[in-house]
């Protein structure tokens, strides 16, 4: 057998590694509770409900246009 890619792998390797015990773990006591599935934890950083970057969906005909029709980058338009 050919060494991995990776030297996480050995934590994942079957039955000392030390991920799988954890998984192994986890699921065990998933089958014992059969409890529901954790709650939906929001986002730590959500961003703003309308961020001030970004271009308005009039602008895109002529961003469009300068792109394609005048080749020009799409980064400096």
């Amino acid at each position: 057998m050919s060494a991995p890619l990776s030297p996480i792998f050995s934590l994942f390797l079957a039955p000392s590694g030390t991920l799988y015990l954890k998984v192994q773990d986890v699921l065990a006591h998933d089958e014992a509770d059969d409890v529901s599935p954790p709650p939906m934890v929001s986002k730590r950083r959500p961003g703003p409900k309308h961020p001030t970057y970004g271009l308005p969906t009039e602008h895109w005909p002529m961003i469009i246009h300068r792109v394609v029709d005048q080749k020009e980058p799409l980064r400096t338009v």
